[in-house]
Order: structure tokens, then sequence, then C-alpha cells
């Protein structure tokens, strides 16, 4: 029986959008993930991860900061 289970959390950073985009695309390349995926008009980046015995997706939605200028919130979704 698989055992399902979803996190998310939101992290605050400072930087521009489309530099932290490419950043999370970069970074899940280099971790191995597979199938990045960088959509620039929702603002997301959705990678696969594939080894036994995980299998799960992770996706990053990164948009402008409400609360502080410069600053880019950052929620991140991740289900196995």
């Amino acid at each position: 029986m698989a055992i399902r289970k979803s996190v998310e959390e939101t992290v605050v950073v400072a930087g521009e959008r489309d530099e932290w985009l490419n950043r999370c695309a970069n970074g899940l390349i280099a971790a191995g993930f597979k199938d990045v995926r960088m959509g620039t008009v929702l603002g997301q980046v959705t990678a696969a991860y594939n080894k036994f015995p995980t299998h799960g997706e992770l996706t990053f939605t990164v948009a402008l900061s409400t609360g502080r200028p410069h600053s880019t919130d950052a929620p991140v979704n991740g289900r196995a």
C-alpha cells in the first residue's frame, strides 16, 4: 500500500521573480529531478522525483511579495 503525503511551505526571498524561476529550475536539474518544466506565465517550476522507493512531484510557485519591496514569495508544494 502506498503512503501519500503533501507538504507546503512559503519562503520570502530577496530578488526578482524571473531570477528565482531560473534558480529553482537549475537547482532541481542539478539535484537530479526529472521532467523539469518552467511556466513563466503562471510563475511555476514543476519537477518529478522518481527514485526507489520515493516517487513524487515538487512545484515552486514564484510571485512578487506583497509585504516587502524587491522580494519574492516562493510557496513550495511537494507531493509523494
